[in-house]
């Protein structure tokens, strides 16, 4: 980092990049997923299925129900069991934490949401051709020594 004198602060166009913070996210990301948060309110009403695709669909469709249910996220730490605080980070838009193993189930409970897998026929037909088949012998082996304990 260079050194800056108190005179070098005053300029406009050293002090807002001089003490940057180096991160991944910028604030355009931070703005899109904000955007895209509020764009998943207006379009999916109380009771309604969301579709999730990738992590960030789960957190702004968590955020969305946390929103629906007017709980704060220390609430939401309290009913889950997690450590304060916690939920605040994981809904983070952020992702200052991921949401894991041991955290998925708890916060799925405290915002009363179960998640429900479904064929996706067009992503299916757009893997399809990379698929290989599985040595069915070696498969068969393996699931009948577990099936027999």
């Amino acid at each position: 980092m260079t050194d800056i004198s108190a005179s070098d602060l005053e300029r406009k166009d050293i002090a807002p990049t001089a003490f940057r913070r180096e991160s991944k996210w910028t604030f355009k990301t931070t703005q899109r997923r904000a955007k895209a948060h509020r764009a998943i309110q207006a379009v999916i009403p109380a009771g309604i299925p969301a579709e999730i695709t990738n992590y960030d669909d789960l957190i702004i469709v968590l955020r969305a129900r946390a929103d629906e249910l007017q709980v704060s996220r220390e609430t939401i730490d309290f009913i889950s069991g997690l450590p304060s605080g916690y939920a605040g980070k994981l809904l983070s838009l952020r992702h200052v934490r991921r949401i894991g193993l041991q955290s998925l189930g708890p916060l799925l409970t405290a915002l009363g949401i179960k998640l429900i897998a479904v064929d996706d026929e067009a992503a299916l037909e757009q893997c399809r051709s990379r698929y290989m088949k599985r040595d069915e012998p070696h498969f068969r082996s393996a699931t009948a020594r577990h099936t027999q304990r």
